[in-house]
């Protein structure tokens, strides 16, 4: 059942947030299960993952030692004070470390390794908070990815329980989680890597796509306000694809779509301006913006 896949996919999940190797085959735990729609399990086409897939089970190779400590949370980067791509507003973002994507495409390829040992302390952060009450509206989780870590429900309620607003920043990755922090954000920022059809291209996955688009409508259906971001420069996969992918999310509900193109990469606006003008008009609101990198959108 999909119920199957997700949980099996949040068991890998658990796995590669312990570890600290390139591929997740170095480690040595098994998990075995029935899923007939395995197809949609996110495979890693070129290796990565050890499995055997065959049509009614999956069995997949998985985990870490058990003698490395487990960090709670991994943090890549920390803006103290930045601003919300959402509103504008006052913010402190956090950048996590590590994402099991590793997508040719990500604009912060230094944070995709699951690092053990990262700069940044989540306790003193926290404590850095506790004194920025009512001078800091929002915390931002972003990333790599932020739904990697398996402690990031905790992290958002300590953050909302000192008055904080709560942005994530996501590619949708681990449904279960994501399903699991809804009910305590505030809002989304959800990066579209194509439709789903598109996504192994971009991260040699199987059925990442799906799985990315399922954790799009899980948003949507929330009622928790949705960013869409499409990142489309001059040599973006995307940008064939522009018109396509911005019609489906407006079918699908999309209120607020936003249109990155790379810093100094000005070609696609001088080469189809008409095209920009059909995206704008599918939403109720739309933005172009420059995007230099995703961790240096907004620096202190």
């Amino acid at each position: 059942s999909l119920h199957s896949f997700y949980l099996a996919q949040q068991l890998i999940s658990e796995a590669f947030d312990q570890r600290s190797f390139s591929n997740l085959s170095e480690l040595n735990f098994s998990l075995a299960f029935s899923c007939r729609r395995s197809s949609l399990f996110p495979i890693r086409a070129n290796g990565g993952l050890v499995m055997s897939n065959m049509e009614s089970d999956l069995r997949v190779k998985v985990c870490a030692p058990l003698e490395r400590p487990k960090p709670r949370l991994r943090i890549g980067d920390f803006y103290p004070v930045s601003s919300t791509l959402y509103n504008g507003e006052p913010a402190t973002e956090i950048f996590f470390q590590g994402c099991p994507w590793e997508c040719n495409t990500c604009r912060s390829p230094h944070l995709i390794p699951p690092a053990e040992n990262t700069a940044f302390k989540w306790q003193d952060i926290l404590y850095y908070l506790m004194g920025r009450r009512g001078l800091i509206n929002h915390v931002v989780f972003n990333g790599a990815e932020p739904l990697s870590q398996t402690h990031l429900i905790e992290a958002i309620t300590q953050c909302k329980t000192l008055g904080f607003m709560v942005g994530l920043h996501t590619c949708g990755i681990f449904p279960l989680r994501l399903e699991s922090v809804l009910p305590v954000i505030d809002w989304i920022w959800f990066e579209v890597l194509g439709l789903p059809e598109d996504y192994q291209q971009t991260n040699n996955i199987l059925g990442s796509g799906e799985v990315a688009w399922e954790c799009l409508q899980m948003a949507i259906v929330s009622g928790v306000p949705v960013v869409c971001e499409i990142f489309c420069g001059e040599d973006s996969p995307m940008r064939p694809r522009l018109i396509f992918v911005a019609n489906q999310l407006a079918c699908m509900g999309v209120e607020h779509l936003v249109l990155s193109v790379k810093d100094g990469d000005c070609a696609i606006l001088a080469d189809a301006p008409e095209d920009i003008q059909a995206v704008a008009q599918r939403f109720p609101h739309f933005t172009l913006r420059t995007a230099p990198s995703k961790t240096a959108l907004n620096p202190s």
